[in-house]
């Protein structure tokens, strides 16, 4: 089940989620990691979103634009991907759709990401997983 954390609530489990959002990020290079307190910034002002998925597990998401599109950008973080990731990407989809997104990523990191995201219509691009949605 996936929840999304109210804005007036991430100070509160901030010092739970940031070591989560920290080890999805571990196979990006150092210069390519996100900066912590900005991502907390932005999820402050309602920039980005925070999912919570069970207890141990979470999904950041931001609406960017590149190349004149606009795409949501997962950052995942957690345990027991094979119990949520459905979800996630349904969720993910249906919140591009809703927002005239024309894709959704996976800001890259690690390889079994790819393995995972593929099996659901994703496909890599240099360093990001991608699946334009309809």
């Amino acid at each position: 089940m996936i929840t999304i954390v109210p804005v007036g609530l991430i100070d509160y489990v901030w010092s739970e989620v940031e070591p989560l959002l920290i080890q999805a990020e571990l196979g990006y290079e150092p210069g390519d990691r996100a900066n912590m307190p900005e991502v907390k910034g932005r999820l402050l002002m309602g920039d980005y979103l925070l999912w919570v998925i069970a207890s141990d597990s979470i999904v950041a998401t931001g609406i960017f634009t590149k190349k004149g599109s606009d795409f949501v950008m997962l950052t995942v973080g957690g345990e027991r991907m094979d119990e949520w990731i459905d979800e996630v990407i349904l969720t993910a989809e249906t919140m591009a759709k809703n927002f005239g997104c024309t894709a959704v990523t996976n800001n890259g990191g690690r390889k079994g990401w790819s393995r995972v995201l593929k099996k659901h219509g994703f496909a890599d691009r240099p360093i990001i997983s991608y699946k334009t949605v309809e």
